[in-house]
């Protein structure tokens, strides 16, 4: 897996803000924002979808979620379902393994998918597809599905950034190929928001706003000089973080004005959290934003409190909350909440009673945002080996995503060497779970 260039630059950059500025909002604030601009063509394709969702959170639990012991059990068959029991939704004919428990009475709100396939079985490799739509390449970054909603629908109100990713890890691909602008704002703890936010209280704004000027003043040569896109990205970011440092609007990222009461529904954990942050973030007009969590890795003793059933008890409280928050607040007609996982586990349980990685098979789901509710889209077979009916692939339903948020998949944007991408990968949406 390819890591983010320039840190030098980066290093450079963060001294300069420390030492002239008084403040060191810059990294924290906008991460490998700081990496050469490249730009992208003007689309040669408008977005000739009619989507409904106005915005996404993109829940990715990384380490592969097992598909028979969350969204698609298999009931009768002990041998694959190992300690899982299968529970009944809120929706006639779909259950649910045991876990999701608090899930299963929002069934009727999602669109499930029973048959997606991957051509990635290892971790790294399946995570960067399932952010981009392409395989890793030694020779060129792609964009993750943010900055491609970034490019084709433009900038968002207000002054907060048009994505954001929580709990991210370092691989993530972020704007790719796509200029810096595009790219997302990182966020690794939800509880902390934003840090070095506010300049030293022994700098006065005055004193503030006067290094700014200063250090306008020495760049103007060099930017008149060199009128590059990189130098201009570079500008770009410090006014961006100058502007969001002296917004109202930077306290979306203070989960501390939310009430204990709803943040202990949440649950008190980083994807929980993650998730109230995400859905106060909507509530402010960010675009899209994903949430990460980790550990669904599970090799052996997958039946173990600290694997499998606490990973779905962190999943459950913090879901089904997330989905009754939104609709609440009116806004879950236009967001588009999406669970994703790289691939699925193998459906025989392994001798240290573990699941082994399986693309060949697993279960993702759409909620909200323009989505049938209590729908099932595809099927696998009766043991959950294989997709038995309308397999679609990891493009297919990230294509689906785009289409929902009236982003056509058939559009077509190029890299800097002029070679045409589409947003998910030339995948195909799924329009029958499409309202």
């Amino acid at each position: 897996m390819k890591h983010r260039p320039n840190l030098t630059r980066r290093n450079f950059a963060t001294g300069a803000a420390a030492s002239m500025l008084g403040v060191n909002v810059l990294p924290s604030l906008y991460g490998n924002s700081l990496a050469a601009a490249q730009t992208a063509s003007t689309p040669t394709n408008g977005n000739g979808v009619s989507g409904k969702a106005k915005q996404v959170i993109y829940l990715f639990l990384r380490g592969g979620m097992s598909h028979l012991d969350t969204l698609d059990p298999k009931p009768g068959q002990t041998d694959i379902m190992g300690d899982t029991k299968v529970i009944d939704t809120n929706v006639d004919g779909i259950q649910f393994g045991h876990w999701l428990e608090k899930c299963a009475t929002h069934a009727d709100k999602m669109s499930i998918f029973r048959s997606v396939t991957s051509t990635q079985g290892a971790h790294d490799p399946g995570q960067y597809f399932v952010r981009t739509n392409y395989q890793p390449n030694a020779t060129i970054e792609h964009p993750a599905m943010g900055a491609w909603m970034s490019v084709a629908l433009g900038e968002s109100p207000g002054v907060l950034p048009r994505q954001v990713v929580v709990g991210g890890g370092s691989k993530h691909p972020g704007a790719g190929f796509f200029d810096t602008s595009h790219e997302p704002l990182p966020i690794g703890d939800p509880t902390l928001g934003l840090q070095n936010i506010r300049t030293p209280g022994e700098i006065s704004e005055s004193e503030f706003q006067d290094r700014i000027d200063l250090l306008g003043r020495f760049n103007r040569p060099f930017e008149e000089r060199y009128t590059q896109r990189g130098i201009e990205a570079y500008s770009q970011m410090y006014g961006e973080a100058i502007r969001l440092m002296k917004s109202e609007e930077v306290s979306a990222f203070d989960l501390n004005h939310e009430p204990d009461s709803l943040r202990d529904r949440y649950g008190r954990n980083s994807f929980g959290q993650g998730c109230l942050l995400a859905r106060r973030l909507i509530e402010n007009g960010v675009r899209y934003i994903e949430v990460g969590d980790d550990g669904w890795d599970n090799h052996n003793d997958i039946y173990s409190s600290d694997r499998l059933p606490l990973r779905t008890s962190v999943l459950d409280n913090a879901l089904s909350t997330l989905l009754e928050d939104l609709q609440q607040r009116g806004l879950l007609d236009t967001t588009l909440v999406v669970l994703v996982t790289e691939f699925g586990r193998s459906p025989r349980l392994s001798a240290g009673n573990g699941r082994s990685h399986h693309p060949k098979c697993f279960s993702t789901l759409l909620a909200g945002g323009g989505v049938k509710g209590g729908f099932v889209y595809g099927a696998s077979d009766e043991h959950g080996n294989s997709a038995e009916e309308n397999p679609i692939s990891i493009k297919d339903f990230n294509a689906t995503v785009h289409a929902a948020m009236g982003i056509s998949p058939e559009l077509v944007l190029f890299s800097p060497t002029k070679r045409p991408f589409k947003p998910a990968g030339g995948g195909k949406a799924v329009t029958e779970v499409l309202t």
